[in-house]
């Protein structure tokens, strides 16, 4: 992603763009494929902001449940301040309904 910023404020943004190509009077912003985007003049007095795009990540989707619940069980004291404690409770509810020396689901 490449950005030309000109000095009255316009910013015109080139998702596309790759690389460019530095020439004795401007400046060719080409797309990875080698095709011309748009051609900045030196004396246009823009400034070229070069910029990798944004990655939009859900890290949540990468855990695992049992990565999940070992972060819960360590961190149980830090629900105190919690907004969601009808969501604490639901929990502690169902817990009782399992048995810790048999490790099992009680029916």
């Amino acid at each position: 992603m490449i950005t030309v910023r000109f000095p009255n404020g316009q910013a015109v943004t080139y998702n596309s763009g790759a690389r460019i190509d530095k020439w004795s009077n401007g400046t060719n912003i080409k797309t990875r494929e080698d095709g011309l985007l748009a051609w900045v003049s030196d004396s246009s007095g823009a400034i070229i902001e070069w910029s990798t795009p944004c990655k939009v990540e859900n890290p949540i989707a990468n855990v695992t449940w049992a990565e999940a619940l070992k972060v819960v069980a360590q961190n149980c004291r830090e629900f105190d301040h919690w907004q969601d404690l009808e969501l604490l409770a639901s929990l502690k509810d169902k817990l009782r309904k399992f048995n810790r020396q048999q490790k099992r689901w009680m029916k």
